[in-house]
């Protein structure tokens, strides 16, 4: 049956370069097998970061609509945009990813923005080397999350509650073990 996981935190300016990588990209890890990139896919990538290369203007534009509702400045803590990385099986299914994403947005509040299924990352030793038979795929899938209310303008709270739910949901949508 296979137990899936999740792990979410602040997304990096630069996920969508990473998320986005297929058999063409440069400067890819060295955990990556190459070969397998083009199994990689993008699953659901929303109009608003359709043409973008990074975050960061979207970053900005969150803390100056933080500023402009809330009338203070930013804190470091402030978290506008959350990434998550959910194990899933090689044969989860894109209907499958976005049953658990809606379920998610659901229960969180947060608006997905893209999902990415990674099919060519592994580890052995941490680094992929040509003809290695011992290398283990690491089957898992991206998901981009705006976290901030557009109404106040503050993020919306990343709770143990909400992460623990979005594992409930991630293995009700893709029949894993919790």
């Amino acid at each position: 049956k296979g137990a899936c996981s999740s792990n979410t935190q602040r997304a990096k300016a630069g996920c969508l370069y990473h998320n986005r990588r297929n058999e063409h990209s440069e400067h890819v890890p060295g955990y990556v097998n190459k070969s397998l990139s083009g199994n990689n896919r993008t699953v659901f990538e929303d109009a608003s970061i359709s043409e973008r290369k990074s975050i960061a203007p979207l970053v900005r534009q969150a803390e100056k609509l933080y500023t402009e509702k809330t009338h203070q400045k930013c804190q470091k803590s402030f978290t506008p945009y959350r990434e998550s990385v959910f194990v899933i099986k090689p044969t989860t299914t894109d209907e499958q990813l976005m049953n658990a994403v809606q379920r998610m947005e659901h229960r969180t509040g947060w608006k997905c923005l893209g999902v990415w299924a990674h099919l060519d990352e592994g580890h052995h030793g941490s680094k992929y080397i040509e003809g290695d038979t011992d290398y283990h795929i690491n089957y898992h899938a991206h998901v981009l999350w705006s976290c901030q209310n557009p109404e106040t303008g503050k993020a919306i709270p990343c709770t143990l509650a909400k992460l623990q739910g979005m594992q409930d949901d991630l293995a009700a949508a893709t029949g894993m073990e919790r």
